[in-house]
This record gives structure tokens, sequence and C-alpha cells, in this order.
């Protein structure tokens, strides 16, 4: 048997407890998750949302990835020897605001998630 089916089938047996409305102070101090709602349907959002969290994450680092590998040696002047030009470190600093901006707006999708009844 490998690892990694290994490692994935112990993660798939860790157990999260959860609390349900009713014991709201023991609960949120024991407790991996809190479902606000008294409905077990609330234990599938939570499931979707964590799915849909972890997915941002991982785009999110993807682009950052990428983003860094091209700006990286622009910015050390990979194209000064080929083109002559330089990047002014007004320019890379924008550039890196810029990218901050766009995790923080991809990161604020999740806001969008419909959930529950009114979905």
């Amino acid at each position: 048997m490998r690892e990694e089916s290994v490692l994935h089938s112990q993660e798939a047996k860790t157990p999260v407890y959860l609390a349900i409305n009713g014991a709201r102070l023991l609960a949120i101090e024991s407790d991996d998750v809190f479902l606000m709602r008294g409905s077990l349907s609330a234990v599938v959002d939570a499931i979707y949302i964590s799915k849909m969290t972890t997915r941002n994450i991982k785009q999110n680092l993807f682009g950052a990835f990428i983003y860094n590998a091209l700006g990286i040696p622009v910015a050390a002047g990979i194209l000064y020897p080929l083109f002559g030009i330089l990047l002014n470190p007004m320019i890379a600093g924008a550039a890196m605001a810029m990218s901050s901006l766009t995790v923080v707006s991809h990161a604020n999708r999740l806001r969008r998630i419909k959930i529950g009844i009114d979905s």
C-alpha cells in the first residue's frame, strides 16, 4: 500500500466534533465546528464551504506562484541584456500591491456562496 493512500485513509477517519446551537458556550470551546442553525443540513453546508475555501486557497497559491515566477526575474533585470528594459522600483512595488489586491478580491468571492434553504 502506498504512503499516499494510507495518509488519505487516515485523514478520512479523523473525527470532527460538531455542535448544533444547543450548549453554545461549551460547544464553542470544545468543538471543531459550531453550527448556528439547528439542522443537520448545515453539516453539508459546512463541508461545501470548506471545500470551496480549500479550492480558493489553491487557486491563490497557483496565481501567486505564476506571478512571482514571472515578476521576480523581470524585477531582477533578466530583460536588460536582451531588450535594455529595466523595471522601475515604483512599478515593481505597484505590481506587488496589485498582486495582493488580486488575492484579496479573489478570496472575497467566497462571500457570495449560497448555502442552506436560501440557495
